[in-house]
């Protein structure tokens, strides 16, 4: 990669499109005033029940070049990251945008 674009200094670097996927997890946070309960003067406070750690996630591919953003594509619930899904769903709306937003 080095020799092939001059360490660097090629243009052709900007046309490198690159990505990786991750995992968004997305919260339902309850606030204070929420929780909040009347109890007796007397009465012990009550017991929280504490939160699993996300209410959800999900898998994004985001693709990216060296002059920023892309695209981020979403993989469908319960699916499974497969090369068939890079290739027929990433790669053909990373492309459409590449194509649409012009050679930056």
């Amino acid at each position: 990669m080095l020799k092939r674009f001059a360490n660097g200094s090629s243009r052709a670097v900007s046309e490198i499109l690159t990505g990786d996927e991750t995992w968004i997890y997305h919260y339902d946070p309850e606030t204070k005033p929420m929780s909040n309960e009347w109890i007796e003067e007397d009465a012990p406070p009550p017991t929280k029940v504490r939160r699993a750690r996300s209410v959800g996630k999900q898998m994004w591919a985001i693709f990216f070049r060296s002059s920023g953003f892309v695209e981020a594509v979403a993989l469908e619930d319960r699916k499974t990251v497969t090369a068939d899904w890079y290739t027929t769903v990433c790669l053909p709306k990373s492309s459409q945008q590449l194509s649409h937003s012009g050679r930056r």
